[in-house]
């Protein structure tokens, strides 16, 4: 059977790894729209155009605000692109650098930025990625981090390199 459009959003995980395989390399289709995180869509970035996106606090059926749902998450859909590392570094493995902000491991695929400055700026090494900042970004992330809301908190990371960025070929 060929599909004319595919419309996904597999749960995380290695399941969600496995079915977006799935429906990559043996699911004929014309069009296609994924949900999913840098682990799950992002070596199929030579078929997949990716960019993030942020899913709000509404649904629509009835239409009512859940307070719970909010987060920047991976869209693919068809295209292509290039995927440019993150410049994070993993903390155990390299000397401590002036204006080190932490981040536990898991932020950086997920986009969740809820954390309080104190998370960012006291964490374990050896369970953390680590991004050494300028003198002036350190003092804004001091002065502003508590006041900014989860999509400016992540935009502010995104730009500073601690996540994967993807640009159309």
């Amino acid at each position: 059977m060929n599909f004319d459009n595919i419309l996904a959003n597999p749960p995380y995980g290695k399941i969600g790894c496995d079915i977006v395989n799935k429906i990559m390399h043996d699911v004929p289709h014309k069009d296609i729209s994924l949900l999913g995180t840098v682990t799950m869509l992002g070596k199929h970035n030579k078929r997949l155009a990716l960019e993030y996106v942020y899913i709000g606090d509404y649904v629509l059926n009835p239409v009512c605000k859940v307070k719970w749902v909010s987060q920047t998450i991976l869209l693919g859909h068809k295209g292509s692109c290039n995927v440019v590392s993150a410049t994070y570094y993993e903390g155990h493995r390299v000397e401590e650098k002036p204006n080190e902000i932490r981040v536990p491991f898991l932020r950086a695929s997920s986009g969740v930025v809820r954390g309080s400055l104190k998370t960012f700026l006291v964490r374990n090494r050896a369970t953390s990625l680590i991004m050494s900042v300028s003198d002036e970004d350190y003092e804004y992330i001091k002065t502003y981090w508590d006041g900014m809301n989860i999509i400016e908190r992540f935009w502010w990371l995104h730009d500073h390199g601690l996540y994967k960025r993807f640009i159309e070929q």
